[in-house]
């Protein structure tokens, strides 16, 4: 069975889509008044050097033989033919990405991947952190990513594997427990994948984590063999990208 490295890059929208609306209340009970814009945690002119601050490496992952197979790699890949609901995920995911590429002010990507000796998928674990000049960037960019997580993402899913798959591929999803829980100011998807192709099935695992922080919004993408995506691993990845970048706030 050969799949893709990298088959579900373009279904997580990029980090900018996923900073939500953060509004501070006021005091008092006076419905005309104005909250006041919150303080921002992240200093904006050191947004790329915190951004970059926060990406955890090989090291900060249990288990040996992990290598950093992408850095700063911000283009997305386009849904392949044959994958309808793809399309449509794709088509959300930019009309988000306009609304918020202007409020940007750094950016930082790694995928880090460990081989497996036992069967052709390897465990990527992708972590994303982006800086914005404030917190008024859309809710609706993170309402989006969460519906698509619901209803599109498993369809998508099973659409790739088949078209992708040498010979096609049948693609089992269910919902799954998470490993770790959101982080603050986040939302957390798990799936277990069955996928059976030339007469084999393998059992495969996503985790999905997204979160903001004041100005600041972070992702941990988790993809490969159920038996290696265990809480031990799940937790250190978003734990300590959650660390490193709260570590940078002032």
């Amino acid at each position: 069975m050969t799949v893709c490295p990298r088959p579900l890059r373009y279904l997580v929208p990029p980090l900018v889509t996923l900073v939500i609306l953060v509004l501070t209340g006021c005091g008092g009970d006076d419905e005309t008044s104005t909250p006041a814009p919150p303080a921002l945690r992240y200093d904006v002119a050191k947004a790329n050097d915190i951004a970059h601050g926060a990406m955890i490496g090989e090291a900060d992952l249990a288990g040996a033989g992990w290598t950093v197979s992408q850095t700063d790699n911000f283009e997305s890949t386009p849904p392949p033919d044959g994958a309808p609901t793809c399309k449509v995920v794709d088509e959300k995911r930019n009309a988000s990405k306009l609304i918020t590429d202007a409020d940007r002010t750094g950016h930082a990507q790694k995928e880090l991947t460990l081989p497996a000796s036992d069967t052709p998928v390897p465990t990527t674990v992708e972590v994303e952190v982006a800086i914005f000049k404030g917190t008024e960037a859309p809710g609706k960019a993170l309402d989006a990513l969460r519906a698509a997580m619901t209803e599109d993402f498993p369809r998508c899913i099973q659409e790739i594997f088949a078209v992708q798959t040498p010979g096609g591929a049948e693609t089992k999803i269910t919902d799954s427990t998470l490993a770790a829980p959101a982080p603050t100011g986040g939302i957390a998807r798990a799936w277990d994948l069955d996928v059976t192709a030339q007469g084999a099935t393998f059992p495969l695992r996503i985790e999905a984590y997204a979160w903001v922080d004041s100005n600041a919004g972070g992702s941990v993408f988790l993809f490969g063999p159920r038996d290696v995506l265990t809480a031990q691993l799940v937790n250190a990845a978003v734990g300590k990208t959650v660390t490193k970048l709260t570590a940078q706030a002032r």
